[in-house]
């Protein structure tokens, strides 16, 4: 095995990835993916949606939303009981969840977050400019993050 230098894109993707692996509470876990996200990936909207044991029915609680927290305009708003923000499913993201798989159409992606076989979020990613590479890239920052969600949820 060759051992070449780490050049300066390896060394800031490890260093995202400690910093993700330092976070032990839910949120600040999905902020620090949402962060290491943005730092790699260039995008129209990038969204967080919870799959929901609660709410409306076909509909995704959205947590966190770039550039802003409102809800991007290629996504259906729903308002919740309480105030909070709800997207219905479109078929996109039924076929994600379905398939717990990534899915692309266009410009789009929409990544799982499965935890113990399930999906319990998807991370909607909206002007892509799509390649494998950074299809990988994305995939593994999740895989990272599902992980600690995981040892998270097994330590509550």
């Amino acid at each position: 095995m060759d051992n070449e230098p780490i050049n300066s894109e390896t060394d800031s993707i490890l260093t995202s990835v400690i910093n993700i692996t330092g976070e032990r509470n839910k949120r600040a876990l999905m902020q620090a993916l949402m962060q290491s996200l943005t730092d790699f990936v260039e995008f129209h909207n990038l969204t967080f949606l919870k799959v929901a044991n609660h709410g409306p029915e076909k509909s995704l609680e959205m947590m966190f939303s770039l550039p802003t927290l409102n809800t991007p305009p290629h996504l259906t708003q729903e308002a919740g009981e309480y105030g909070d923000n709800w997207v219905l499913q479109d078929s996109l993201i039924s076929q994600c969840i379905k398939l717990k798989s990534a899915v692309t159409l266009q410009q789009r992606s929409v990544f799982p977050i499965v935890v113990e076989h399930k999906v319990c979020a998807v991370l909607d990613i909206n002007g892509l400019n799509h390649t494998l590479e950074l299809e990988n890239l994305i995939s593994g920052f999740i895989h990272v993050y599902s992980c600690l969600l995981y040892t998270s949820d097994a330590a509550d």
